[in-house]
């Protein structure tokens, strides 16, 4: 929605404000703490749904993981193993699609 606004952390904790607070509150809606990720797992790419309430993160140990504001996991998106397995780099940028429930990805080589 156009009157929340979604932050994330290198940590791992996510948040969810209300803006329309104004400047006197703290707007803090929830305080997400991504509890199913390693404790190395450090954030470097964030991105939320305009009009859904999911998000996505992704990391310095080459993996996605797609979130709903209700800390399921959703989908978790890695390399393959094997010889033919693709490879995904260190995620460094993550985008939805305005409308439709598309995610694309940026990577460091």
């Amino acid at each position: 929605s156009k009157e929340l606004l979604a932050s994330a952390s290198v940590d791992g904790e996510i948040k969810i404000w209300d803006v329309r607070s104004g400047y006197n509150k703290t707007g803090l809606l929830k305080n997400i703490t991504l509890k199913r990720v390693p404790n190395d797992y450090a954030i470097t790419a964030f991105a939320s749904h305009d009009y859904s309430p999911i998000f996505a993160s992704g990391s310095n140990k080459e993996e996605i993981r797609v979130f709903n504001d209700n800390e399921d996991q959703l989908c978790h998106i890695r390399y393959h193993d094997g010889f033919l397995g693709q490879r995904i780099g260190r995620v460094a940028s993550l985008a939805f699609h305005q409308h439709k429930m598309y995610l694309a990805a940026g990577f460091t080589d």
